[in-house]
């Protein structure tokens, strides 16, 4: 992504969607994830 790379200005065509997504994007990269388990999942 862009932003990732430092980019401080962006061309989009759905501004909100993409403050929602950099947010995200953003959120995850500060806090980081743990892998998914390995359970299989009852349905």
């Amino acid at each position: 992504m862009a932003v990732e790379r430092g980019a401080n200005i962006l061309r989009v065509h759905d501004v909100a969607e993409t403050v929602d997504a950099v947010n995200m994007a953003w959120a995850v990269l500060q806090e980081g994830c743990e892998p998914p388990l390995n359970k299989e999942f009852d349905a």
